[in-house]
């Protein structure tokens, strides 16, 4: 290795990167066998209190902390934006929002139960082929509308989402997040989860993010479940975001009772025990 320049450490797989500069390439170091995906090793997840969609709890994806909304905060310790609980309670009346640079993952070897709201921020692009500039929209799933002015946004990413993608700026306003939500037991929805793009009356809208939800067992949202991964409206002659994408994958029954926009594409999952995880 001829300079090396700069490291970066992925604590999930177990690998070192390191810049080498003058070789003009990236080195991958393995430093130990990758964390089992159902490890659980977080035991439960932390419980929040009841509080109030304009002062959220707020999970980084980044630095892996949990600030609650009276400012109290609880370390994950993983900064890869993955987390491994055994199990995942968000009653009602609850709202988290889950904010960073980089996508994120909640895995769970138990049930998994959201009564509460996440808003899902986490990842939402400011660059690349989805960007809208002036009064274009962001594109994701399709491209963005145009407006009056500017480039609307290009479509990108894969209905599977995998990788896992997040939405994309207009010319005025951030796309959704990307989330990925797993359990390998049941997994339930009678919140709300939501990684809709932002609108903007000066400027294109952010086109929606993308979420997915595996379950080994059974997924359900409930009439009362709202799953949305919307493009940001158009207003005042704005060009809205693209629409993301929603996937489901359960290896049980799959009950939609609830809002899910947009449609989402189904499938079976893979082995959950070797779940292959998001690119993040």
């Amino acid at each position: 290795m001829a300079a090396p320049f700069d490291i970066a450490l992925d604590e999930v797989r177990g690998d070192l990167y390191v810049a080498d500069v003058e070789n003009h390439t990236i080195r991958r170091l393995k430093l130990h066998a990758p964390r089992p995906a159902f490890s659980g090793e977080l035991g439960p997840f932390p419980s929040l209190s009841v509080n109030t969609a304009s002062a959220p709890h707020i999970l980084n994806a980044d630095t892996g902390v949990l600030t609650r909304s009276d400012g109290s905060t609880h370390a994950l310790g993983a900064t890869s934006g993955v987390w491994s609980f055994t199990s995942v309670n968000l009653p009602e009346g609850v709202f988290l929002r889950i904010e960073g640079t980089r996508p994120a993952a909640i895995l769970a070897s138990g049930p998994v139960t959201i009564a509460g709201t996440i808003r899902i921020d986490s990842g939402a692009l400011g660059s690349g082929p989805g960007i809208g500039t002036g009064q274009g929209g962001g594109g994701h799933a399709n491209p963005g509308d145009i407006g009056g002015s500017g480039t609307p946004g290009n479509p990108y990413g894969s209905e599977s989402l995998s990788p896992l993608t997040a939405g994309s700026a207009g010319g005025g306003a951030l796309g959704g997040g990307a989330l990925l939500v797993a359990s390998q037991q049941a997994l339930t929805i009678s919140g709300t989860l939501d990684a809709s793009g932002n609108e903007s009356s000066n400027g294109g809208a952010g086109s929606g993010g993308g979420v997915r939800l595996v379950s080994g067992g059974d997924l359900v949202v409930t009439a009362t479940g709202h799953v949305r991964a919307s493009g940001g409206a158009h207003a005042g002659g704005q060009g809205a975001g693209s629409d993301g994408r929603i996937r489901f994958e359960a290896t049980g029954e799959l009950t939609l009772s609830g809002e899910v926009l947009p449609a989402a594409t189904t499938a079976k999952p893979e082995t959950l025990g070797a779940l292959k995880l998001p690119g993040l």
